[in-house]
Formats: C-alpha cells, sequence, structure tokens
C-alpha cells in the first residue's frame, strides 16, 4: 500500500487509464537550466512542475508541463507580473508545490514578508495552471524565518498536514522540520491543533542544515525525505527517516540515500554535484524522484540547479534507494514506463574492492 503527499489518487498517481505519451529514454538532466527545488504533481492528463525563483516575465515560480516528467515546457508562473503577495517584499520567492486539496489547487511556498523575514505563504486556483489567488497573509512564521512546505493527506487517518522547515541554522543554531494538521481546505490550521517537532539536524553529513520536507506513505510506514548540509555544495543530498506514527519519533538513515560527495572538479567521471530537494510521485511503474543538481564543474554557477529525475527502489530492510545506487544516474535511462532493468555502475549490497 502507498501513499504520497497527495489529496486524491487521480491526480497523484500517472494515470493507467490514459495511454497517452509511453515516454522515452532519457538522460539527465532533463531540464538543463536552473530549475531548483522542484514540486511535481499530477493533474488531469499531466505532470505539472514549479520551482524557486522570479521569473522572466516579472512575476514568480515558473510552472512547466511534461507528459512524461522527462520532456517539459514551460506555461506560465503562480505569480505572473504585477500579482506577487502584497504581504512579500519582491526579494526571495523559494520552494513553491502545488498540491490538489479538496477539489482545488493550493500553492505553497516561501517568501520574504515586509520585514525581511523567510514566511510560508497559500495561494489557491481551480486550475492547475491558475491564475491563483495569494491568501493575502503569511500561513506559517517564525522569528528565524519559515520555509519550504510540503502538504500530506493521510488517506487512513483522515487528516492533512502541513511540513515546513524553521530556517534556525540561519542563527547558528539546529534546524528543525515540523508538522502542523491543516483544515479541509489547506489553507489554515485545525483549530486546537499543535506544531510538532519530527527531526532535527544531528548527523554529522548533515551539517547544522534540514530542509525541504517531502512525505510519503509505504506499507504503513511514514517516509519523511528531507535534504541536508549547504545546497551550495558537493555535500549536499537526500536523507531519509521512517516512523511508524506521523508524529514520530523518526528514525533516520544513517547516511544520504541520494548524494554525489566526492569532488570532481573536471565532470570527467562524475557529471553531477549537491544532488537535493525533491519530489517523489508514483509513475507507471516506479515511484520516482525528481530534484535537482548542479554540473560537478559548474558547482554554484551558471547553468544553475538542473532538474533530474531517478527511479525509487526499496530494499529489503524497508529503505529507499535511489538512481545509481543512492547517486545521480549519468547514463542513459529506460522509459519511466519501462519494465527494464536499471543501468548501474554499482549494485546495492555488493562489496566492490578498489585497486591501488
Amino acid at each position: 500500500l502507498l501513499s504520497f503527499s497527495r489529496s486524491h489518487r487521480e491526480v497523484d498517481v500517472w494515470d493507467d487509464g490514459d495511454d497517452g505519451e509511453e515516454g522515452k529514454s532519457f538522460c539527465n538532466p532533463v531540464v538543463a537550466q536552473d530549475g531548483p527545488d522542484p514540486g511535481v504533481t499530477w493533474a488531469k492528463d499531466a505532470w505539472y512542475m514549479v520551482t524557486t525563483g522570479q521569473g522572466p516575465d516579472g512575476g514568480a515560480f515558473d510552472i512547466r508541463r511534461s507528459p512524461d516528467l522527462v520532456s517539459w515546457q514551460a506555461i506560465g508562473s503562480i505569480f505572473p507580473q504585477g500579482s506577487r503577495p502584497k504581504w512579500s517584499d519582491n526579494t526571495d520567492y523559494w520552494a513553491p508545490e502545488i498540491h490538489h486539496v479538496n477539489g482545488r489547487f493550493n500553492a505553497y511556498f516561501t517568501a520574504r514578508n515586509e520585514k525581511g523575514v523567510l514566511s510560508v505563504g497559500v495561494a489557491t486556483s481551480d486550475k492547475v495552471e491558475g491564475p491563483y489567488v495569494d491568501a493575502g497573509q503569511p500561513l506559517v512564521t517564525d522569528p528565524v524565518g519559515t520555509i519550504d512546505p510540503t502538504f500530506f493527506r493521510d488517506e487512513d487517518l483522515d487528516a492533512q498536514y502541513l511540513i515546513w522547515k524553521v530556517d534556525a541554522n540561519s542563527v547558528g543554531k539546529q534546524s528543525t522540520i515540523k508538522i502542523r494538521e491543516v483544515d479541509d481546505k489547506g489553507m489554515a490550521f485545525v483549530e486546537n491543533s499543535v506544531e510538532v517537532d519530527l527531526i532535527r539536524s544531528d548527523l554529522p553529513w548533515e551539517g547544522m542544515v534540514i530542509e525541504a520536507p517531502w512525505m510519503v506513505k509505504r506499507n504503513g510506514e511514514y517516509y519523511l525525505l528531507y535534504s541536508g548540509n549547504c545546497y551550495a555544495n558537493e555535500r549536499y543530498g537526500v536523507g531519509v527517516a521512517r516512523s511508524a506514527s506521523i508524529y514520530g519519533p523518526y528514525k533516520k538513515a544513517a547516511a544520504p540515500i541520494l548524494q554525489q560527495s566526492a569532488p570532481d572538479p573536471s565532470a570527467s567521471v562524475r557529471k553531477f554535484a549537491g544532488p537535493g530537494h525533491c519530489s517523489v510521485v508514483q509513475g507507471k511503474r516506479d515511484m520516482i524522484m525528481v530534484y535537482h543538481a548542479w554540473s560537478a564543474d559548474k558547482l554554484g554557477g551558471a547553468p544553475g540547479r538542473m532538474v533530474m529525475v531517478d527511479r525509487v527502489e526499496w530494499g529489503a530492510d524497508g529503505w529507499p534507494i535511489v538512481g545509481n545506487s543512492c547517486t545521480p544516474t549519468c547514463e542513459t535511462q529506460p522509459p519511466l514506463t519501462s519494465t527494464s532493468s536499471v543501468p548501474r555502475c554499482l549494485e546495492p549490497s555488493r562489496c566492490y574492492i578498489i585497486p591501488e
């Protein structure tokens, strides 16, 4: 049994009833230009992706559409020119996601308020492509800043939640991922509900930073995926924690499930660096992770954080395995609808001896 951070099956799962485009072989990146923090959802007959930043039209949060998670076409912005939230200070616009909530589409996002403090906002539309109308004020605030909101509906509990990061690392403290129940419209918190800490930055590889949460439920367990370390270096990666309860306690995997930590400034062997900030969706065959990564020889520079796609598999121990044994794939991959085996440089659970 799988459930994902979406509200209804018809919008979060690739529709097997519509043959559509069966996909094609691909090689990362699938978007070879800046597309940080990709938030992905299925709606009607296509995938939709929104990304961090101000669009070329002067708005915020580009929207792209794809039939197969590989070929993407820009179709607009969540906030076209002149429609940014009035409470924001018109500087940073980060980490948007679109979720289907009770018959409408909610866009959750990060922006700075009039005091310059990073805050979580929400806008809504009756169409996935918009136009979106902002709620008029932030949904979540904290003196140290709040970022990276995501929505999760638990059909088993008939409840839905907002999950976000408290940006305490910005003031030299441990960062935290929090959760709180939201109402049926996903625009306000349930009365008398409380914030609950899910995880903190407490593993060496995380470097005081955890962010970009995304929740998956599999076989009755909750899997909280997150990113750790600084987004602009090669140590950035995706971690995961699991729990039998939505509120925890959560047990973290000791190491990242997606990372390319060994530097390769020439990109001769390891083509990508700093993979992270993922969405995980259910394809026709496999669970699929969409995330961003830098070119290894252009870390922190143009073309920026490119959009990547890799399959997610599950080990016998119940932990996820992403891409090429937890590193980004750089070989040509079979279509995401294919049952063909995935080309790998390394196989999970196999010991390799490197000659001196």
